[in-house]
């Protein structure tokens, strides 16, 4: 009865999605992939272009089974290519390890993307024995060389996700790493059932990149070591304050205590700070999943997390708080039989999936069994489009993404050049669903838009900080409105998206202008884009240090390399008459020189006085505040003359 119950919820599916909106294509793609699972996390997907040949390629972890690599062939088909671009000593480990998700960034600014894979151990062991993460160099026709050991990732862990971003804007990408369960037991009522969770966590991890190919653990020192089981974590720019902040989806939060945590970074302050109650952040959930993006166009990142029951979307206040609208908002995502059942929601997507210029939300779903709450394996992906109205609709049915598979990590890219985001989900295969003859296989979920709306896609060339652009922030004005985008360097679940931006544009038939905000700093700024293409925006040298966010009026600090001998200038361009606070400090902390100032309406400039170095060059940073209480960190090199 159970076999043919499934059998025909498969059917059902299959027709429901014989569908408009998205095809499933990974059979005539070339794609065979199934990731046979030993824990019921992890299964992210990762985009990145490893062979710089303009066609995004992806990397998928395998679990039980083996990783695969697959490279995107330019003809709407890839290829496994796994063993032929890693040496056959790290294809050997990676092979021996229990690899649950992965991440890619240009950790060493040589121009290529590199690995990181998160693993829970040795298979031969259940993933008992534990084992440390994996960093593999991509070397170009060489293929990637696993160079753990001498970059110091050494430390055993569980891991399932992991995030790269340039904390310290020092121009190399750093690596926080998720880790999971250390232990398990239950709480029981007076009959023997099980009543709650307790968890021990293992701590988390932070790996400060030393630019010299090596990189150090730091989480503890830096206060990281959050032990709350955190199954995503993201480095975004939460506050538009040019340096990335840190975000943690905790699993078992009503159990634990560990709720969800927003970690603000305190840059040039060489520390974080845990924002997550003021901030209201800090729901104690099953968190999965998490995904940024500007759903409702007022210009700051708002946040989707997903869990087991409602879900979460953290509408950005603009002030360093948020509110939960998910119910409001329509993406809640609860119940599958109301009052019965809860749905599980796993990776997640903002992305405008028709190009109308609204971002739409992707959820994917994945049966998970558990007592507390009680969950469902009727549980399929959410396809939700953005009215523009500050709520969704859920047009799942006509979407073509609905399989009664265990879904888990999910990215979008434009795999076929064709102006629309493509959707790519992994998945956990399911004994359960093996015994009811269900297929379980990754999805590769061709967008078939055609409502000939415009696009623009974005990618970043990093000259003077980190290649990737991560952390960066992409404006485009189109007539009276304007959208934002952020590069990230891993999200979703245990996944990474495209780091090419892309802005759907419905009928405009020109960008009026676009402003990338570069993380160290610059403002860069292109004028009357055509649309429909691909541009590449290489990164220009300052001649002189900009503030760039967009709450900040104009101003420039010049010159950026200074001897004791020259005074350093600040020219300001304010629409009205402003108060401010000027900071000079050192890499410690240390207060040089202090002045409040109220500069008048139009252009002003202000002078430092000349800097007593002592006997050494060094880096300082000349911190701006105003009134509002927004900084503005300079980072300026000083060199004893």
């Amino acid at each position: 009865m159970i076999k043919i119950l499934y059998i025909f919820l498969f059917g059902l599916f299959s027709f429901t999605a014989s569908a408009q909106l998205f095809s499933e294509v990974s059979s005539s793609a070339n794609i065979n992939f199934s990731r046979e699972q030993l824990f019921l996390i992890g299964g992210g997907v990762t985009i990145l272009d490893y062979d710089k040949d303009s066609w995004e390629d992806f990397f998928v972890p395998g679990g039980y089974g083996s990783c695969a690599l697959f490279r995107n062939k330019g003809d709407a088909s890839f290829e496994n290519v796994t063993q032929t671009q890693l040496d056959s000593l790290s294809y050997l480990k990676i092979d021996s390890l229990f690899i649950t998700g992965s991440i890619a960034g240009d950790i060493d600014n040589d121009g290529d993307k590199d690995l990181f894979l998160l693993t829970a151990g040795l298979k031969i062991h259940s993933g008992v024995i534990m084992q440390a993460c994996v960093l593999l160099e991509n070397r170009g026709p060489l293929g990637f060389v696993d160079i753990s050991l001498s970059a110091g990732i050494s430390q055993a862990s569980y891991s399932v996700a992991a995030t790269m971003g340039d904390y310290n804007g020092d121009g190399y990408l750093d690596i926080y790493v998720s880790n999971y369960i250390e232990s398990m037991t239950f709480t029981y009522d007076n009959q023997g059932n099980q009543t709650a969770y307790v968890p021990e966590c293992r701590p988390n991890y932070f790996y400060i990149n030393q630019g010299d190919g090596t990189f150090v653990e730091s989480a503890a020192a830096m206060g990281l070591d959050d032990k709350g089981c955190s199954l995503t974590a993201t480095f975004s720019n939460y506050d538009l304050d040019e340096d990335v902040d840190l975000l943690l989806a905790n699993d078992f939060g009503a159990w634990s205590g560990y709720a969800n945590v927003l970690y603000n970074n305190q840059f040039p302050v060489d520390s974080f700070e845990n924002r997550s109650t003021v901030a209201g952040f800090n729901r104690a959930m099953y968190g999965m999943g998490i995904a940024a993006g500007d759903y409702d166009e007022d210009g700051d990142l708002d946040y989707y997390l997903t869990n087991i029951g409602r879900n979460s979307l953290y509408k950005n206040n603009n002030d360093g708080t948020f509110v939960d609208v998910a119910t409001a908002a329509a993406v809640d995502n609860k119940w599958s039989v109301p009052d019965s059942l809860r749905k599980t929601s796993w990776g997640c997507n903002f992305l405008d999936f028709d190009n109308d210029t609204h971002l739409d939300l992707f959820v994917a779903n994945g049966y998970v069994e558990s007592f507390l709450p009680p969950t469902t394996i009727l549980d399929s992906n959410k396809l939700f489009k953005n009215t523009g109205l500050g709520y969704f609709t859920d047009v799942s049915d006509s979407s073509g993404l609905v399989a009664p598979t265990s879904n888990r990590g999910a990215a979008v890219f434009d795999y076929d050049h064709d102006g629309d985001m493509d959707i790519i989900v992994n998945h956990c295969r399911l004994q359960t669903l093996n015994n009811s003859f269900v297929p379980q296989y990754l999805f590769l979920y061709q967008n078939n838009n055609q409502n000939n709306n415009n696009w623009l896609k974005v990618q970043l060339d990093g000259r003077y900080g980190q290649k990737d652009g991560y952390g960066s922030l992409i404006k485009i004005y189109v007539g009276n409105r304007s959208f934002i985008r952020e590069i990230d360097g891993g999200s979703s679940h245990a996944s990474q998206n495209s780091s090419i931006a892309h802005f759907g544009l419905a009928n405009a038939t020109s960008v009026d202008s676009m402003i990338v905000y570069w993380l160290n700093g610059e403002a860069q700024k292109i004028y009357n884009i055509s649309p429909n293409q691909t541009l590449i925006i290489q990164q220009t040298e300052p001649a002189a240090l900009k503030a760039v966010s967009p709450w900040m009026p104009k101003m420039t600090v010049y010159p950026n390399l200074i001897t004791s001998t020259e005074a350093l200038t600040m020219a300001f361009e304010l629409d009205q008459a402003q108060a401010f606070d000027f900071k000079l400090t050192n890499t410690t902390g240390q207060l040089l020189w202090q002045q409040k100032k109220i500069l008048p309406a139009g252009q002003s400039s202000l002078n430092l006085p000349k800097l007593q170095l002592g006997n050494a060059s060094q880096v300082l940073y000349l911190i701006i505040t105003d009134q509002k209480g927004n900084s503005k960190p300079f980072k300026i090199a000083c060199l004893r003359e």
